[in-house]
């Protein structure tokens, strides 16, 4: 598989497998859940509640051999909700965060595409004044390796 179709795979697959959560298990107000693919565009409105996916830079290893690439980037998901109600927002946005990643961990390969997917931290619920007043928002953060032949 070439490097470009690889990188689109891993996307397509953390995509379906986030999208395709049932988060009204969590609450039945989650049952129209938005999925936000990649930062916010600037002038674009979120509208929560949203599960927000995207990916950071890539460290590229190749110290062993100048055809054999080790991959690892960041995965963040970002579950965010809004409401008046402190402690239940709180606790949402950490649920569907939590779903979220559980959900990448159950195939840790993600559908075949990577070697390995890990966590490797969490930032439960809380208000964030800076995207807007009533905004709670929580945090996954993963990292996804695999090996890269280039042919």
């Amino acid at each position: 598989m070439r490097l470009n179709e690889r990188l689109t795979a891993i996307e397509d697959a953390v995509y379906d497998l986030v999208g395709n959560v049932d988060y009204s298990i969590i609450d039945e107000d989650l049952s129209d859940i938005n999925l936000q693919k990649g930062k916010k565009e600037r002038g674009k409105k979120l509208k929560p509640p949203l599960i927000a996916v995207y990916f950071n830079n890539a460290d590229i290893n190749n110290e062993r051999s100048s055809i054999r690439n080790n991959w690892s980037y960041e995965l963040f998901i970002i579950g965010m909700v809004v409401g008046r109600d402190t402690d239940k927002m709180r606790k949402l946005s950490t649920e569907i965060t939590a779903l979220a990643m559980e959900e990448l961990l159950k195939d840790r390969s993600l559908k075949q595409t990577v070697g390995e997917l890990r966590p490797t931290g969490f930032i439960p619920g809380d208000e964030r004044f800076e995207i807007g007043d009533n905004v709670y928002a929580s945090l996954a953060q993963l990292e996804v390796r695999f090996t890269h032949m280039v042919k």
